[in-house]
């Protein structure tokens, strides 16, 4: 049982393993960089929400349910956002790290990227 034991650690990587986490840091990287633009894209429709918001509530004087209701909408949607954002970014950190360790065959790095993951 003692022999085993540093065997379950010390793994390689063929070159089999290598191609499929090439392939799996660029689906990743893709995949973080389509959920960065839909962030921002969801950072300008809150800052378009809270613009909208305030304009309306100085123009016309709203009922107080109507403008606890757009702002509630704003801090919703802010809060979803600020969710997002990091998952997001360790996806793209897992992706970086990766690419890193596999081409350049560092432990380290791989260890990280793992970390993100």
């Amino acid at each position: 049982m003692n022999e085993e034991s540093p065997n379950i650690f010390s793994l390689a990587f063929d070159q089999d393993t290598r191609t499929n986490l090439l392939e799996t840091a660029k689906w990743a990287r893709f995949i973080s960089i389509v959920a960065f633009i839909f962030l921002c894209i969801l950072f300008i429709a809150v800052i378009v929400m809270a613009t909208y918001n305030a304009v309306k509530i100085n123009a016309e004087g709203d009922s107080a349910y109507l403008t606890g209701y757009g702002s509630g909408m704003v801090l919703v949607y802010f809060l979803l956002m600020l969710i997002w954002f990091f998952p997001v970014m360790f996806l793209f950190r897992f992706s970086k790290k990766i690419n890193t360790a596999v081409v350049g065959n560092d432990q380290a790095a791989l260890n990280a990227s793992f970390q993100n993951l």
